[in-house]
């Protein structure tokens, strides 16, 4: 037995597929549409993070161009870090030190997955002291952001962060387990209905 369709039938078959066919364009679309925000919105947060870093970098230079040794130390998070920084700076005549001209940053480079490292590439020109000579100077710093602040991460290396008690599997530390812990049943609480 062959099964006839009328014509409005083939209205009704043709409409139900136009819709389908709508739906299936559709939520590919809005599959597409939710990528695209999502890179767009990963792409803002990496400028924001790049921002942030330039703004600090940028105040960092402004004091290390004058040898602000008091100032540029501040950008160390740990006060050891300062204070090593600050007799580092501060040994010798100051008034032996080349003069600094024209820094430049010339990138700026923010870890896109965490956005919590950064490395910055600076140049400058020094002239050098009871001379005319100018030489011209790069350094690579790396910065780290911890507690919504960039900072300027020792020759060592980023230090250990004292708040992160669940240890850090990208250094290799284990993570602990949780633990439940009962609290004893104390005599107060024994009547006391469920």
């Amino acid at each position: 037995m062959s099964m006839r369709l009328t014509s409005s039938d083939r209205r009704r078959l043709s409409v139900l597929l136009l819709v389908a066919s709508f739906l299936f364009v559709g939520l590919g679309c809005t599959e597409v549409e939710r990528a695209r925000s999502k890179a767009r919105t990963e792409k803002f947060q990496r400028q924001q993070a790049e921002r942030m870093l330039k703004e600090r970098v940028d105040e960092y230079w402004d004091f290390a161009r004058w040898y602000t040794w008091t100032e540029t130390a501040r950008y160390f998070e740990l006060s050891a870090d300062q204070k090593k920084h600050l007799e580092k700076g501060t040994v010798g005549d100051q008034g032996l030190l080349p003069k600094m001209d024209s820094v430049e940053i010339l990138y700026i480079y923010v870890d896109p997955d965490e956005r919590k490292t950064g490395d910055v590439k600076v140049r400058w020109k020094e002239i050098l002291n009871r001379s005319n000579e100018v030489v011209e100077r790069e350094t690579m710093q790396s910065w780290y952001k911890r507690g919504g602040q960039w900072w300027l991460a020792p020759e060592q290396g980023i230090p250990d962060d004292p708040y992160d008690e669940l240890g850090d599997t990208e250094r290799g530390e284990p993570v602990p387990d949780l633990e439940t812990v009962q609290a004893p049943p104390s005599e107060d609480h024994l009547d006391l209905p469920l």
